[in-house]
């Protein structure tokens, strides 16, 4: 497509937007780095008997630290760094409400500080706030939000020049400005200072600070987590991490995890939006369609609830890639064309392995009943090109599913759910009701839009065509995702059988099924309103479509509002820093006692050690052994991929030992019989399996990008693709 010459008059109009645009970043800028520069704010709540023990990242210069105290005893305060080496100490006094400051200088960028107060296990302490004071901006927020911001006005700009948008009409200009101002609703509590308490989201604030702990000291991929329960390391590659990279390298920048998490949900918006639009404008060809149901998937009740009130984030990034894989099954099915039923099925699918495992089974199970609708369409040929999506899909991913495999053939415990899903089954009504706690009109989202689509089934009976039969078999989809959520449902008797009952203990609660329903009535929605109220070759009505999205506008507003209302206790930067233990991610067998004790256990009292230093999964030991058979359990939970090398004086290029799995899931190192003083280092490098997999993955990239770009130029050259 040509790009059309520009009139000076646009040029200039061009030119005068994007001034505007940087001023307005630039005072966006100026509000946001005064609340971080010269006085921030890291935790300010009463805790008994504790100071925060949170690590911060912090860059290279001169700090000072106010906090408020009361005690009944003196004590004294340690600032360390991550190594244990001491940046400070300061006496403090016993008495009610004193203001101590503390200066130290931090010598590296990026190193771990660490605030401690001796003697908490006697008397009574209180810490009632501790403020930072650095010489410059601390976190970088406000300049990677400044830009971003910046670079979504310069893209809208871009737009607005481009063939598609002079060429649009007025009606369809309008929604897409409705569209980016949805998805300024949707992303606009991630502009602030402050992040409002999710469900999940402590877990992945752990995996934000894990990931940035983890590259820290070497590993990539970060697979363990160093520093989670208490030091013991917790297990990463169990959970798909692949888009957490590029949040992880801002958080290594001095980004903080406030900054970080919104960032990634505003990612997650701009992504959301594409995915529902390029999946709804494959199919439908219509661009009308496509940013009708980009808005309202955007604003949906139950997504807007996934994002701001559950934090269920890898199931949020599943989503955006799940109407890529509805378009790939309707063009696998009605087109020839590789590209358009091969490549989505393929990307969909690799999107949602590399977001989210239990959104990939979920996924997995209502594709197949899709496949099944369209079984009298099926040829060989389609069934070889299904081998091939298969095929692709499982060598691309290698690099996820093998450690997966492996771990979980380790004895990894995924946590499952106590009750059935019997206990959490309801009414409808109630269960709709607590995914729109925070909007009046989220109850009702679901029911109104299977009442359009009975609608569309009722005046479409009679009539086929591809298009309308998509919609009508997302219809039965989403029919069947609120009927699992139904209190008569059997589960009880269902769940006799092993393999459902394992799918529920996994998937812990019935209305997770209605991620599946969002996605099926927000992408068939505008087929339906056509069918309806427009027919089949005819445009939507222009007052249903603005009153379905005039809707959606309110669900969002409603949604967005109580993020800007009653912070209170639910302002999560104020435990800014904090790793969340969860217990169902632990290895079988293990449990909040194992990690209590930190210490090395011996077999034997013939061991001596004589140095013995910890760093996050790195450690090195120095004994001697007067007996054969000899081990140690050290305070790292047990993962395949652990290395102890063994040094002595007569054998100073190492010996490999073998790591097992010891008392309490620990790693158990088992040495020889030696008279000489000898070293062992432990440390973290991961199964040699996994770097296979990630051969055999980046191997499938490298040659199904090649096939691609050979058949789309062969077919740019006239030649029949087949």
């Amino acid at each position: 497509m040509k790009i059309p010459k520009l009139e000076p008059k646009r040029i200039i109009l061009s030119a005068a937007a994007l001034l505007l645009s940087a001023g307005v970043c630039l005072v966006y800028y100026m509000s946001m780095v005064r609340s971080f520069t010269g006085e921030m704010e890291v935790r300010s709540s009463v805790i008994e008997k504790e100071l925060p023990k949170d690590r911060l990242a912090l860059p290279a210069g001169h700090y000072e630290v106010r906090f408020t105290y009361s005690s009944d005893m003196d004590r004294e305060l340690t600032v360390e760094d991550g190594t244990g080496n001491m940046l400070c100490s300061i006496g403090l006094a016993a008495g009610e409400e004193r203001t101590p400051v503390v200066a130290f200088d931090n010598p590296a960028d990026n190193a771990r500080i660490l605030f401690s107060v001796s003697s908490l296990d006697t008397g009574t302490f209180t810490c009632h706030d501790v403020v930072l004071y650095s010489e410059r901006e601390v976190y970088h927020d406000s300049v990677c939000k400044a830009l971003l911001l910046f670079c979504l006005f310069a893209a809208a700009v871009v737009f607005v020049n481009t063939p598609v948008f002079l060429k649009a009409g007025l009606y369809q200009k309008c929604l897409w400005g409705i569209l980016g101002v949805a998805f300024l609703i949707q992303s606009l509590p991630c502009w602030g200072f402050y992040v409002r308490r999710g469900h999940d989201l402590g877990f992945h604030w752990t995996r934000i600070e894990g990931m940035t702990e983890a590259m820290a000291e070497g590993q990539f991929p970060a697979s363990i987590y160093p520093y989670c329960y208490k030091g013991f390391g917790m297990l990463g590659r169990i959970y798909p991490q692949c888009f957490l990279y590029p949040i992880t390298f801002l958080r290594s920048h001095h980004v903080s995890v406030v900054g970080c998490y919104q960032l990634l949900l505003i990612f997650i918006g701009i992504a959301s939006a594409a995915g529902m639009y390029y999946g709804v404008r494959s199919v439908t060809k219509n661009d009308t369609d496509a940013t009708v149901s980009a808005i309202l998937f955007l604003l949906f009740p139950y997504r807007m609830a996934d994002v701001l009130l559950r934090s269920a984030i890898g199931e949020v990034i599943a989503l955006l890639f799940f109407p890529v894989v509805i378009a790939g099954f309707y063009h696998l099915m009605h087109s020839d064309d590789d590209r358009k039923g091969i490549l989505p099925l393929v990307i969909g699918f690799t999107g949602i392995i590399c977001s989210h495992i239990l959104s990939c089974v979920m996924v997995s199970m209502f594709s197949a009943f899709l496949l099944l609708t369209y079984i009298n369409r099926f040829t060989l040929k389609k069934i070889k090109k299904l081998a091939v999506v298969a095929l692709l899909t499982l060598l691309l991913n290698a690099m996820n599913l093998i450690p997966i495999l492996t771990y979980m053939k380790a004895g990894l415990s995924v946590a499952a759910a106590k009750d059935t899903f019997q206990a959490y089954g309801g009414k409808l009504w109630h269960t709709l009701s607590k995914i729109g706690s925070t909007s009046s009109l989220g109850p009702v989202s679901i029911p109104l839009f299977l009442l359009l689509f009975a609608a569309a089934f009722f005046y479409l009976r009679k009539k086929d065509s591809p298009e309308t039969g998509l919609m009508l078999r997302l219809f039965v989809i989403g029919i069947l995702t609120v009927v699992l959520n139904m209190k008569w449902m059997p589960w009880e008797l269902l769940e006799r059988i092993p393999l459902i009952r394992e799918l529920n203990g996994y998937f812990q609660f019935p209305s997770r099924y209605l991620a599946v329903c969002t996605v099926c009535l927000t992408f068939g929605a505008p087929i339906a309103l056509r069918a309806v109220f427009g027919g089949e070759k005819k445009k939507i009505g222009n007052g249903i479509v603005l009153g379905c999205i005039l809707f959606a506008l309110i669900c969002g507003v409603t949604y967005v509002s109580t993020f800007f209302t009653d912070i209170g206790e639910d302002d999560y930067t104020r435990i800014y820093g904090r790793f969340y233990d969860v217990p169902e991610y632990m290895p079988r067998d293990c449990s909040d006692a194992c990690i209590r004790n930190d210490q090395l256990f011996t077999s034997n009292p013939n061991i001596n050690v004589t140095l013995y230093e910890k760093r996050g999964t790195h450690i090195l030991c120095q004994f001697y052994v007067t007996e054969d058979y000899n081990h140690i359990d050290f305070p790292l939970f047990y993962y395949p991929g652990y290395q102890a090398t063994y040094y002595v004086p007569s054998n100073m290029a190492g010996v490999k030992l073998p790591v097992t799995r010891g008392d309490e899931g620990r790693i158990r190192v088992v040495f020889p019989k030696s008279n000489e003083i000898g070293a062992l280092e432990i440390c973290y490098t991961g199964p040699w399996t996994f770097k296979l997999g990630y051969v055999i993955s980046l191997l499938t990239l490298a040659a199904s990008i090649a096939y691609f770009v050979w058949q789309y130029r062969r077919s740019k050259r006239g030649a029949d693709p087949e």
